[in-house]
């Protein structure tokens, strides 16, 4: 039996890494988010060198690309994906299309919400715990910001970017992390 991939997308703080908790929690799929490669790598080289870059790639490419090969029911990755950043986007395809060459199925979810509402889930509990490099808030808010409007996260169809997979959006402004997983499971039929 192959491997699933559930790619949660959308911009930092939209709920990403909460959702596939819940979503984790409910279908005994792993979550595999963004952070966990950030976070062991930060140490060592500074973010947005080349060096730090190359080994947060390989980390995300070592684990997709094993787990893909492996029997487990399925994997979650969270990934911010900017419409101007056509690296990310050629990366994310790859990983997907090396789950489907296995015999996977590729589901993706966009995440959606208002910069407010993502400043305000900046700085939630859970977020802090899980991702130690946004424990300094005002850092962390800074970051938000420059990467706000560096970058453009306005909504985009990640089905026409990223390939024929199974895709939908999902607005988490009003909704809970258990009811965005509790779409997301239906939708895709988890």
């Amino acid at each position: 039996m192959a491997a699933n991939l559930l790619i949660l997308l959308g911009p930092p703080a939209v709920g990403k890494m909460t959702v596939g908790q819940a979503i984790a929690a409910r279908t005994g799929y792993r979550l595999f988010h963004n952070h966990l490669a950030i976070e062991c790598v930060l140490p060592i080289f500074s973010p947005g060198t080349a060096e730090f870059t190359e080994t947060v790639t390989f980390i995300r490419s070592q684990v997709l690309e094993t787990f893909a090969k492996s029997e487990g029911p399925g994997l979650i990755f969270t990934f911010v994906l900017a419409r101007t950043y056509d690296a990310g986007t050629i990366r994310l395809r790859e990983w997907a299309e090396f789950f489907t060459r296995q015999g996977g199925r590729v589901m993706l979810a966009e995440l959606a919400a208002p910069l407010a509402i993502r400043r305000e889930r900046n700085q939630t509990p859970n977020r802090l715990a899980h991702k130690p490099s946004k424990q300094n808030l005002e850092l962390s808010e800074r970051l938000l910001l420059q990467s706000e409007s560096a970058y453009s996260y306005d909504q985009y169809s990640g089905k026409d970017l990223l390939g024929p997979w199974q895709y939908m959006h999902l607005n988490t402004t009003e909704l809970s992390a258990e009811n965005a997983a509790e779409r997301i499971i239906k939708e895709f039929g988890l």
